[in-house]
């Protein structure tokens, strides 16, 4: 779809992912779950990164992550792509959540289509909680 990034609307039917370049943030029973060291953000900083990915193809959204997000990361000899899977979310299902300090807004800080979240609950707590609440998408 050729719709410019301004146009594409941001609300609570919004889809966002969190990307995930590392198999020991995969856990594999029946279905494949992310587990919540994907959504610890860094020390230094309290937003969690994600990217809106509504009106996007498949292969747009993993470029977004192997481009914007993993740009300076080297694929070892046994990799075939620097994103192995993401975790997608609905933005009005985690704003139902009742997560502490909550808040998610596109931003474009980083790149075009970055989104913040924030949260005051206790970085594994919030953690905890995101991974409970998406779906999967692996990368074959």
């Amino acid at each position: 779809m050729n719709c410019k990034y301004s146009e594409i609307p941001f609300c609570d039917e919004s889809t966002v992912s969190r990307f995930i370049n590392d198999r020991r943030h995969l856990k594999k029973d029946d279905i494949i779950k992310i587990t919540p060291n994907a959504f610890i953000y860094p020390k230094e900083n309290k937003t969690l990164s994600l990217v809106h990915i509504n009106n996007l193809t498949e292969s747009e959204i993993w470029d977004i992550s192997d481009t914007k997000i993993f740009k300076n990361v080297r694929l070892s000899s046994r990799e075939k792509f620097k994103t192995v899977a993401r975790a997608d979310m609905n933005v009005g299902k985690l704003k139902s959540l009742q997560i502490d300090g909550f808040d998610i807004k596109r931003d474009d800080t980083e790149f075009e289509r970055h989104v913040t979240a924030i949260s005051n609950m206790e970085k594994q707590v919030f953690a905890v909680k995101l991974s409970l609440n998406c779906e999967a998408k692996m990368r074959y």
